[in-house]
């Protein structure tokens, strides 16, 4: 925070993309922070990632499992979390909150969707069975490995929280004046 706002030059953040997710979640990090970041587009978290090692580009906004590698050689220093909670693969991390920049949680997610017309009781067999899968120890252990956190919501829980996400993200790319190319 202290560099962003002395700095006598911007600073650079990468993404993976326009309108990406690590796009967005910078623009609401500037906005929340009321810091001023120049914005880097790259085609992937890939060209993303080496240019960040090789000090092209100052920060980002990255998934965990995308630089994991990075942070435990030490080449990348991951500053915080932006999620609600400490990520159990980092528990010394904290969270942006924690470090005073609140109201930035940005956790990536996944979701299996349907047709709109699919009957309730595939939509739940569905649901079972996924969850059966990703909650068996050897699928439970390779995503904590890769410092992702299993959060399972029923389809009904998806359905009430996913239009609370899109106003939300809605309004940054409006404040950000996003637009797809």
């Amino acid at each position: 925070m202290a560099l962003a706002t002395n700095s006598p030059r911007p600073l650079y953040y990468a993404s993976t993309g326009v309108g990406s997710a690590s796009h967005l979640a910078a623009e609401l990090f500037k906005t929340k922070a009321g810091v001023d970041l120049q914005h880097i587009p790259f085609r992937g978290s890939a060209p993303m990632t080496t240019e960040l090692l090789a000090g092209r580009v100052d920060l980002t906004f990255a998934t965990l499992p995308s630089v994991i590698s990075h942070i435990d050689a030490g080449a990348l220093r991951a500053l915080g979390v932006a999620s609600a909670e400490r990520a159990a693969r980092l528990p010394h991390l904290p969270t942006l909150a924690e470090s005073g920049v609140a109201g930035i949680e940005a956790d990536a997610w996944f979701a299996l969707f349907a047709p709109a017309n699919t009957p309730a009781a595939t939509i739940e067999r569905l649901y079972n069975a996924v969850s059966a899968g990703l909650t068996t120890e050897p699928a439970a252990n390779a995503i904590a490995a890769q410092g992702m956190t299993l959060a399972l919501r029923s389809p009904a829980e998806l359905a009430a929280w996913l239009p609370g996400e899109v106003a939300k993200w809605a309004v940054v790319i409006k404040a950000a004046g996003v637009v797809a190319e």
